[in-house]
């Protein structure tokens, strides 16, 4: 972990720090003595610990330049955690495939904990049951973003949701635009800045459909166009061949939407299974 002197966060606090109302510095000192476990407190908890509301934990976090205190956890969390770079900086040519393993599940270890500290429990309700209750349901994501949107789509698919994903820009502005009232819109980006994506989220919201985005970044322009953002934190080292850490939180997002969805209809999953594994037996061996 990074020396928590050094972080952005408290050289932003203590440069901001006379200037704040006796609200905010009870706020503020209360993050700086608990800077490694604020992450995963919910703002309710945070607001109970210092004798204030969850509007004066809202406005303090405005005042320091973040949207809101997820906002401000989801920065805080990028912050602290242990860089990936310095991780990958130890491989080299005489590492073994096992060393480069080993490094690498403790890069999806650390995205995953992260993740867990900054999800807003509360948006993956809501985004779940937005999804099991809808007409019908588009999965957007491109690059390596794809093979997550497509996974998606099949295990919404195996849900009982009518899913498809697209990863070509022009098929995600045309169905973006058959969208209505009902329909669920999901976008994919680590970056939150693919801007096919963005504008296939901004068109389905545009014609009435609920959107969602999985994303790495709170500030990002995806977040902008989405009803509900669910956010991983991770940290993707510059020249590596492909993200790879990030993709087991979006994963794991989606995997738990689908268990949810499937838990609530625990008699017509089963029947769904049952049905899928008897048809695809003639493909198997």
């Amino acid at each position: 972990m990074k020396n928590s002197h050094q972080l952005p966060t408290i050289i932003k606090i203590e440069s901001l720090f006379d200037k704040l109302s006796k609200s905010d510095k009870k706020i503020c000192s209360y993050i700086l003595e608990n800077i490694n476990s604020i992450i995963r407190l919910t703002i309710t908890e945070v607001a109970e610990n210092t004798n204030t509301s969850e509007a004066t934990v809202v406005r303090t976090c405005r005042k320091l330049g973040y949207r809101g205190f997820q906002d401000f956890k989801i920065s805080l969390a990028q912050e602290i955690s242990t860089p990936i770079e310095t991780i990958f900086s130890e491989a080299s040519e005489t590492d073994t495939c096992f060393d480069i393993y080993c490094k690498e599940i403790e890069s999806i270890t650390s995205t995953l904990q992260l993740t867990k500290a900054i999800l807003d429990k509360d948006s993956l309700e809501a985004a779940a049951e937005a999804i099991r209750s809808c007409n019908r349901m588009v999965v957007y994501g491109v690059g390596n973003s794809a093979a997550i949107a497509a996974d998606f789509a099949h295990k919404m698919t195996r849900a009982g949701i009518y899913c498809v994903s697209y990863s070509d820009s022009h098929m995600q502005t045309i169905t973006a635009t058959g969208l209505k009232k009902g329909d669920v819109a999901v976008g994919i980006s680590h970056s939150g800045s693919s801007r096919d994506v963005v504008e296939a989220l901004q068109l389905s919201k545009k014609y009435g459909a609920t959107t969602i985005c999985i994303t790495n970044y709170g500030s990002s322009p995806i977040t902008k166009v989405s009803d509900i953002a669910l956010f991983t934190s991770s940290e993707e080292v510059k020249h590596r061949i492909m993200g790879l850490s990030s993709r087991f939180a979006q994963l794991a997002i989606i995997d738990s939407i689908y268990i949810y969805i499937s838990l609530k209809d625990s008699e017509g999953a089963f029947t769904r299974v049952n049905r899928i594994e008897k048809e695809l037996q003639s493909k198997k061996y």
